[in-house]
């Protein structure tokens, strides 16, 4: 027996982590790059996580679906495991120290565990698909952690360059590392095919990234993987050999916009939200895939913009029920009620803001911005925020934040860039009074314990 449980310990891996930098022929990282890592291959036979004492680790474990979990073990507590997360939902026995229980997840989703013997212990796995993917801070660096070691394809986009990508791999004893170089600023890729396709420009098939998300600008945000629904595979480019010469394309003329926003009161942990609409981004306007997380009854981020035609997924990480709402127009709608590590999903079609609310918790709100142009971002401590790839035209900034009355300038976008655009906002606390999506008031207007 003792021998059986020793070459089930060795075909467990545990999670390995990839880091590096982007580096391009600008100074900072434009807005909007992004990392994606899908696997190939070596999925591990299971999964760790340690039950140790009064606490899991890690708290918070990314698996691949349909890759086992093991939990061991390694305090001196014995513990009883449970969920009732959903189509994940699990009961386990009595589990001893140097003991194992194993559990495959096969919905992808939220998964909380906890210990029947201790009520304060508390364990979330996130279930997802093949695809991690992240973010690039504005100084070149990502990361992506909690990865099963084996083959993957890295893949990443920065506005302005061509798409590279790359085969790694990731190994449990300590971190992988990546330096991407892009050398060679073009014309976005989606230009470039459509008036050279006599004359491709890309050496081999690749994908098509998602839709640029929203960073927050001079503000490296935490790195963290993600789920996406998928990642999106274009049509193949024909392989043209030799690569003709970057003269031979026909390249419009892009600017950037750059600038400052001073604020008059206090905007507290919301960020201040800047868009660019008008001259050649209309009828342009991206769609992509955005989360806000019920978490200890509040929407997380409670502040989020989002283009026109986005989906939004609203995933409880609660152990209650909630009801996620809005009447806000053309863009309102009713999730209904939903349990502890489900979620649902809402596409906001038109432009506008939206006040977001749950009919079980009147505490709890949230706003979304729906812009009709892919060009958004959170302004950073430092008060600035910029927008590349620009064709001249006459555009529209609009700054907003919950506190305050959205306002706007105009800029010209001629023949060079545009730098110190000055804008201001005045904020002022305020309280969101607001009625069930019945029209009627709750029957409690204060946080309660679970």
């Amino acid at each position: 027996m003792r021998y059986f449980v020793l070459l089930f310990v060795t075909s467990v891996l545990i999670a390995g982590t990839c880091e590096g930098t982007v580096q391009t022929t600008q100074e900072t990282v434009p807005g909007g790059a992004v990392v994606f890592m899908e696997l190939l291959d070596g999925e591990p036979e299971a999964y760790v996580i340690e039950v140790r004492d009064r606490s899991f680790m890690p708290q918070i474990a990314l698996v691949p679906r349909g890759v086992p979990v093991v939990f061991r073990n390694t305090g001196s507590l014995a513990h009883n495991l449970i969920s009732q997360s959903g189509a994940n939902a699990f009961a386990g026995g009595r589990l001893d120290e140097g003991e194992d229980e194993r559990r495959v997840f096969t919905s992808s989703g939220l998964v909380e565990v906890r210990c029947k013997v201790y009520g304060d212990m508390r364990g979330i796995v996130l279930v997802r698909d093949r695809v991690a993917w992240t973010e690039v801070s504005a100084d070149g660096s990502f990361r992506l952690s909690q990865l099963p070691p084996g083959r993957y394809r890295l893949g990443a986009w920065v506005p302005g360059y061509p798409y590279l990508e790359k085969r790694i791999q990731v190994r449990g004893d300590g971190p992988t590392t990546v330096n991407l170089v892009f050398d060679e600023a073009v014309t976005s890729p989606v230009v470039q095919v459509a008036k050279a396709s006599a004359q491709p420009v890309v050496e081999e098939s690749v994908p098509e990234t998602k839709a640029p998300q929203p960073v927050v600008n001079d503000e490296p945000e935490p790195v963290m993987t993600q789920e996406p629904e998928q990642v999106a595979q274009p049509e193949p480019s024909p392989v043209s050999s030799p690569k003709p010469a970057m003269a031979d394309v026909t390249k419009p003329s892009v600017y950037s916009v750059t600038g400052n926003v001073s604020v008059t009161g206090d905007a507290g942990s919301d960020p201040i939200v800047v868009t660019l609409t008008g001259g050649s981004l209309v009828g342009q306007s991206a769609s992509g895939r955005f989360e806000i997380i019920t978490r200890d009854k509040t929407f997380v981020p409670r502040v989020l913009a989002v283009p026109k035609g986005s989906e939004v997924h609203f995933p409880n990480s609660d152990p209650i029920i909630h009801n996620v709402f809005s009447v806000s127009g053309k863009n309102a709608f009713d999730a209904g009620r939903y349990a502890a590590g489900e979620g649902v999903s809402h596409t906001f079609k038109h432009e506008g803001l939206v006040k977001v609310f749950c009919n079980v918790h009147h505490e709890m709100n949230a706003y979304v911005l729906v812009v009709d142009s892919p060009h958004i971002a959170y302004v950073g401590p430092n008060g600035r925020f910029n927008f590349n790839d620009l064709e001249p035209g006459e555009y529209v900034l609009s700054v907003w934040h919950p506190h305050g009355e959205m306002t706007t300038q105009k800029v010209e976008v001629a023949a060079s860039d545009i730098s110190d655009v000055n804008l201001h906002i005045k904020l002022k606390q305020r309280r969101i009074a607001h009625l069930n999506k019945s029209g009627k008031r709750y029957s409690r207007s204060s946080a309660e314990n679970y």
